[in-house]
């Protein structure tokens, strides 16, 4: 928004609720860190709530896998970031960078939305928008908490 004062630009203003998308509805949130035919480590989510996790330790490919159902209250919290997330408006072009670099993970990132698929494809955490970090970071630490409690 544009504040204007007799007709004289003054100030551009944002407001965060413009960026609010309440009919964005995911059905599947998948993170994969590693190569897809061989991940290191791996998240799905689904609008139920439920989350499938596989976590490769060691070099031997000991597999630690978690399953469990979200509370309404964690579900909510995604849903309310995906929401705020603007996957929908963002050209996703500019994050899919997927050259290697020596010491990088190549991480994948796939949406499914409101019957759209969105796949993000990059090596590095610093080039991932912060909508997109918020929502990984979150269903990273439920599984944190869920591990340790």
């Amino acid at each position: 928004m544009i504040l204007l004062i007799n007709n004289k630009y003054e100030k551009r203003l944002y407001n965060e609720k413009l960026d609010f998308n309440d009919n964005l509805k995911f059905s599947k949130i998948t993170f994969i860190l590693g190569e897809n035919y061989k991940p290191h480590f791996f998240i799905t989510l689904d609008s139920l709530g439920n989350i499938f996790s596989e976590d490769k330790i060691s070099v031997r490919d000991n597999t630690i896998t978690r399953n469990f159902k979200l509370t309404s209250a964690e579900i909510n919290s995604i849903d309310s970031l995906f929401k705020f997330s603007c996957i929908d408006k963002t050209d996703t072009a500019g994050w899919n960078c997927w050259w290697c670099c020596d010491d990088c993970v190549p991480m994948l990132i796939k949406f499914e939305y409101n019957n759209k698929t969105t796949i993000i494809k990059t090596y590095e955490f610093t080039k991932m928008p912060y909508r997109i970090w918020s929502i990984y970071w979150r269903i990273t630490k439920i599984l944190f908490e869920r591990e340790n409690s």
